[in-house]
């Protein structure tokens, strides 16, 4: 049985032993490259984490994508965020849309929930391309729900006292990410016109 806390309609501060619907599904599916592995692919709004042999995958345009990865353990958990913050907006239900609170809940479910010293933890940082622009004026900071995400994402993180040993942000294109829960592995297969490259190495968790 998968070791999880995966995001849903719930309140961050709140844990639940039942993930969404698809994600139960995959449970026990392995992927074929990595048989000892369970493939999970998140959808925007979702989060999970897990000390069980893994493979996160996710898609990203303007969206971040947070790993987190602690060596020793092997455990790791990646999101997939929509917005910095619920500020000025109820259209979402699922609080992990958002980058602030979801950062924080991560980092403190593996510190509290799976023994983790906070300062083990190791950070990569994805997404925020610049696809959807919010109208303010080109150049100023800011000036895309992308780098907002990428903003908020660092200022959590500084927040914690940690630090983001790799990352890939910013751009004009999205791509598919694959977290190896094991290694702390990134890989990523960028998106053009829809249709997929060959996957790169991002970085290793060291």
């Amino acid at each position: 049985m998968l070791n999880e806390n995966c995001g849903s309609s719930r309140k961050p501060s709140l844990l639940s032993a039942v993930p969404p619907p698809h994600v139960a599904a995959m449970i026990g599916v392995t992927s074929p490259l990595l048989p000892s592995f369970v493939y999970i692919n998140l959808r925007p709004g979702e989060m999970v984490i897990t000390a069980q042999p893994a493979i996160i995958t996710t898609l990203l345009g303007s969206c971040i994508s947070i790993c987190l990865y602690h060596p020793a353990k092997k455990t790791g958990g990646m999101c997939h965020c929509l917005l910095p913050s619920n500020r000025g907006t109820n259209r979402y239900k699922s609080p992990y849309n958002f980058v602030n609170d979801t950062i924080s809940h991560m980092i403190e479910v593996m510190v509290n929930d799976h023994g983790i010293h906070l300062p083990e933890i190791k950070v990569k940082l994805f997404g925020g391309a610049n696809v959807l622009p919010t109208g303010k004026p080109p150049g100023k900071e800011g000036d895309s729900i992308g780098e907002q995400n990428i903003l908020t994402a660092r200022s959590v993180i500084r927040r914690y006292g940690l630090e983001i040993t790799s990352q890939r942000v910013g751009g004009e294109h999205g791509y598919k990410l694959f977290f190896n829960t094991q290694t702390g592995e990134v890989f990523l297969r960028f998106v053009t016109n829809r249709n997929a490259e060959n996957p790169v190495e991002s970085g290793r968790g060291k």
